[in-house]
């Protein structure tokens, strides 16, 4: 098995599907996991993976075990564990801010990987926007200035809003 896709299915993370040697995971509104730890224990086993799409509605976790949610400040926790996907090509990663910032500081990957974050900020209160800007810098600076070495390359300006998608 190289190709593994769940969607609206309930899956134990301990399942033999996700131990095979995939190369590409899409789980799209399935509780697997409930924590990011749990995902990232699942990704540690999947070094063959090129690409990884997971999407989380707020509503998925409901009916079953709760997801665990990690605080912003984790992910500028000191010495995090990695997990190194050195073949990774593209991320697509729809979740809660707080999901996604300590995923990506504890995930390495090529330069050259695509990622497509989508995040959901409708939990998200205002009064935290400070502890968000080290949790982004954290989980996606280093990767932008590998993308960007030159001053004089890249960005130039950077937009965070809270991206509405009515289509779901």
């Amino acid at each position: 098995l190289k190709v593994l896709g769940i969607h609206a299915c309930e899956l134990r993370p301990t399942c033999p599907l996700l131990r095979a040697p995939l190369t590409s995971l899409e789980i799209f509104d399935s509780p697997v996991w409930t924590s990011v730890g749990a995902i990232l224990d699942t990704l540690s086993v999947l070094p063959c993976l090129e690409t990884f799409d997971w999407g989380v509605l707020s509503w998925t976790y409901d009916s079953t075990e709760p997801f665990i949610m990690p605080l912003l400040s984790a992910s500028t926790e000191y010495n995090p564990r990695l997990v190194c996907l050195p073949h990774l090509r593209s991320v697509t990663v729809r979740t809660q801010i707080e999901v996604i910032t300590y995923l990506f500081t504890h995930l390495t990957f090529p330069p050259s990987c695509t990622l497509i974050i989508d995040a959901d900020l409708d939990n998200f209160l205002l009064a935290e926007v400070e502890s968000l800007y080290p949790a982004l810098d954290l989980a996606f600076g280093g990767r932008l200035i590998t993308a960007f070495p030159d001053a004089t390359a890249g960005f130039t300006v950077m937009y965070l809003k809270d991206f509405q998608d009515d289509a779901v």
